[in-house]
This record gives C-alpha cells, structure tokens and sequence, in this order.
C-alpha cells in the first residue's frame, strides 16, 4: 500500500494492545507499523482496504477500543466470507485530513 509499512504479527506486541489485536481477529486484517511510529489495519492483498486510520499505535489502541463494538459487528456480518478467507470492505466511517490525522473520530 505505501511507503515503508512493515506487516506485524509480533505477539509481544499485539499482548500490550488487545483492542487493535481484536480488531485485526474480527476484520481479518493485519496490523501495519510504519518509520514514523504510525500504525493502521488494512489488508495487505489488492484491493487494500483499510480498516482503520494511520494513528501512533497508542491512539490506534484507543480508537479500536472505542469502536469494538463496530468491528464485532462486522465480524457476524461477514463471519461466513471471513471464515472462507475473503476479503469483506469494511466501510470507514472516520474521517481523516489529507495527512492522514483523525478528525472527528
């Protein structure tokens, strides 16, 4: 997708940020860390989609803990394409400037 994204399945990690970790299990989506200590969730398969803003991996934690109820929601929307390996859309409802900051969110 972008520059310098590294996909992360470090489970270290993932244990310090269980509502991003979550959020990967119930979009089926990896978590992507980038040079400048940003991070997001989007598939790294084409189409690309993206599951959540470009944060700092601190606010990323705090904003899939504020929306888990959307991404459970999706998972037993799409747990049968999920559970077959497809690649469901999750529609963005933040709102991000041209820079990638969360407006709104």
């Amino acid at each position: 997708m972008s520059e310098d994204a590294v996909n992360v399945l470090n489970f270290e990690l993932l244990r310090t940020i269980p509502a991003t970790a979550a959020a990967m299990d119930f979009s089926g989506t990896t978590l992507h860390l980038f040079g400048d200590g940003t991070a997001m969730l989007w598939d790294d398969e084409y189409p690309f989609f993206k599951y959540s803003p470009r944060l700092k991996i601190d606010e990323l934690e705090t904003f899939c803990l504020e929306h888990s109820a959307r991404y459970e929601a999706f998972f037993f929307e799409n747990e049968a394409k999920l559970d077959n390996g497809e690649i469901v859309e999750m529609s963005p409802w933040w709102n991000i400037t041209s820079n990638g900051a969360l407006l709104n969110g």
